[in-house]
This record gives C-alpha cells, sequence and structure tokens, in this order.
C-alpha cells in the first residue's frame, strides 16, 4: 500500500485552515457591507426627510406664490405678508386639501403644521390645531379680546382722523385684537388719512368694528343701511350679513354668497345685534388680514346710542368674549425618521413660532 506523504497532508491541512478563515473573513466583510449599505441607504432617507422639512419651514414664512394667493390659485405655499403671519393665509390654508398642500408645499412624506407662542401653547389655525397627518383634539373654550381703542359717536373723528392714531397701539403693544369705531364719519378730506391708518391696522390683523355708516369706502365698504338688507361689500372676501332672528341674507355685488346661517357667528354675535323687530344685522368680511364686522339697523337702534353702543361703549378699554379650541400638545407617532424645524415669525406684536413636523413611518 502506497502511503501519502506526510508533506501533501500537512498542506491539505493548511488548505482547510485557510477556506474556513477566508470564509469567516468574507462573511464579516458581507455583513459589514450590508450594515454600511443599510446605514447609508438611513442616512439618505433620514436627509430626504430632513430636506422636506427645511423646504416646508422655510415655504411658511414666506409670501408663497402668488403674493396673495388663496385656495383656489395657490402654487407655492406661504403664510407671511408684510413679513407678519397672515392670519388670512392661515385660513385659505385650512381650506386646502391634503393633495393641494402637498404639492404647493413641496411634502411627499407625513407632515403636521402648527403654531406656538413662548409658553409652547398651540395656537389655532382657522379653529383647527394644526394641519397635516396628525389629528390632535381640541376643546372649546372662551378668549377674551382686549379691545385697543373705541371712538364714542360723541367725538367723531370727522376730519381730524389723524387724531385716532395715538390711540392705536400700532408698534408699542400688539397684544391689543379689536379696534372698535363707533359713529364714525369719513368726509372726503379726511378719507384718505383714514384709508392709511385703518390699511396700516388691517394688514396686521386686528379685528375691526364698525358701527354705523362711515361714510367712505375706507375699509373696502359701501352701505346703505335703509333697509339693511341692501347693503353691499367690496374690496374683501367671504362677506355675508346676518339677520340674528333670520340667519343669512344674499350679500349683492362681487362678494362669495352663503345661503345658510353661520350658526357660530349668529351665536357668539347675536346679543349684540338683535333688536325687537328683527331688523338689525350685521356683515362681517375679509379686509387684508383683519376681520372686519359691520353693524346697522333700520330701526336706528345703533344712532340712539342702544343695543351694540350700549354693549361694546361702557369703557374705554373693552372686551369681548370669542369662542376659541384650547389645544393639547402634538403627540407624533413613532416614526423611522422625522425631524421638526421650527422658525420664528412676528404676530400682532408678538413673536410666534411656525413649526413644520415630517416624517417617514416604519
Amino acid at each position: 500500500m502506497m502511503r501519502r506523504p506526510i508533506g501533501a497532508r500537512r498542506a491539505g491541512q493548511i488548505w482547510s485552515s485557510d477556506l474556513a478563515v477566508s470564509s469567516v473573513i468574507f462573511v464579516g466583510v458581507c455583513l459589514l457591507a450590508s450594515t454600511i449599505i443599510t446605514q447609508i441607504v438611513r442616512d439618505d432617507q433620514f436627509a430626504d426627510v430632513r430636506g422636506q422639512a427645511s423646504v416646508l419651514a422655510e415655504l411658511l414664512v414666506r409670501e408663497g406664490y402668488p403674493a396673495h394667493w388663496t385656495a383656489d390659485d395657490i402654487i407655492k405655499v406661504g403664510i407671511a405678508s408684510e413679513h407678519r403671519m397672515s392670519p388670512r393665509k392661515l385660513q385659505e390654508l385650512a381650506l386646502l386639501d391634503n393633495a393641494t398642500l402637498r404639492r404647493a408645499a413641496r411634502v411627499r412624506d407625513d407632515f403636521y403644521i402648527y403654531i406656538s407662542d413662548d409658553h409652547n401653547i398651540t395656537i389655532p389655525i382657522a379653529g383647527s390645531c394644526g394641519i397635516g397627518d396628525l389629528v390632535v383634539a381640541s376643546i372649546s373654550n372662551t378668549t377674551l379680546l382686549d379691545a385697543a381703542a373705541i371712538v364714542g359717536p360723541s367725538s367723531p373723528v370727522a376730519d381730524s382722523v389723524a387724531a385716532l392714531a395715538p390711540r392705536i397701539p400700532l408698534e408699542s403693544n400688539q397684544s391689543h385684537e379689536v379696534l372698535i369705531l363707533e359713529g364714525l364719519v369719513f368726509n372726503a378730506s379726511s378719507a384718505s388719512t383714514a384709508a392709511t391708518l385703518l390699511d396700516m391696522i388691517a394688514r396686521r390683523g386686528i379685528t375691526i368694528f364698525i358701527i354705523g355708516d362711515p361714510g367712505a369706502s375706507v375699509l373696502g365698504v359701501r352701505t346703505n343701511a335703509t333697509p339693511v338688507d341692501n347693503i353691499t361689500l367690496v374690496g374683501g372676501t367671504g362677506g355675508r350679513i346676518v339677520f340674528p332672528s333670520s340667519g343669512v341674507v344674499s350679500v349683492s355685488g362681487t362678494m362669495d354668497t352663503i345661503d345658510t346661517p353661520d350658526a357660530e357667528a349668529v351665536t357668539h354675535y347675536s346679543t349684540i345685534a338683535i333688536a325687537s323687530s328683527g331688523k338689525a344685522a350685521y356683515a362681517t368680511w375679509l379686509f387684508h388680514d383683519s376681520r372686519v364686522w359691520y353693524f346697522a339697523s333700520s330701526d336706528g337702534i345703533l344712532d340712539d346710542g342702544t343695543a351694540v353702543i350700549d354693549h361694546l361703549s361702557n369703557a374705554t378699554r373693552s372686551v369681548i368674549n370669542a369662542s376659541s379650541p384650547s389645544c393639547s400638545p402634538p403627540s407624533f407617532p413613532d416614526a423611522e425618521q422625522m425631524v421638526l424645524y421650527t422658525r420664528a415669525m412676528p404676530y400682532r406684536g408678538e413673536i410666534v413660532y411656525v413649526n413644520a413636523a415630517v416624517w417617514r413611518s416604519r
């Protein structure tokens, strides 16, 4: 019998050992490569989500396109106007369907937009706690709106509209949200000054109440108070006339007509404009970023110092009740990648924070 040389056996053992070591190294390299590739993919996915959140946040604090966009013609989202957050654009934002908003916001993954203050308290957007792919519960409560200035019928502005300016905290204090003008009379010589002043106020989003016919179209409104069912609104959006006793009537002119009762407005403001004959009415519309309320009556209840005037004119400073939701902080899902960007914006003399979150589910 022939025996295999000892050297040959040793060479076979060495070859087997090399194969085992090589296999271990190969498997290790494959595992390492897989880990690296997986990490690269995750990094790329995170960078993509982060890029979407960054773009969304940057777009929101700009004007958008067109500059005065609405829900019907939006191309690029943005909630700023005159370098401030625009309440009108926030309302339009809430009207967008999810597909349109995604396209205008350049977002592909899940997202959520909400506004907060210095105390991390959420500021509602058009009655909702936020906008996007997240549902945040809200609880109704009552907010007091502080009236910034009231001009009584005993001291009409007439030619001295400029005298109103010191009573309106345009720069020093923007926490006031309501301007009330009573018995205001603008003639031809004062209309231009009034238009400039009230335009500044309107662009800041301060709510404006007008009681009695101002006599000039300084706020984009022409009125014919007798009868009150013939009031024409121009230069605004979302106009309507409300009779507390009978719901909503048609608005003539270029305004959108709302044929169904505005339950919220009637509920919260009917005690202000009610009359025994039911002929008291108010109209409301948007002018720039302000909500304007106009009160009228064919019975003269606004001319003799009763009803609306009594309700609003008890002091130089007053408060008005308005309903608003109270929002809990958002609770985001357990996502594989998530990025939240925050941008500061001025709003009514304060700094608020626009929060844009984007995430990719597991």
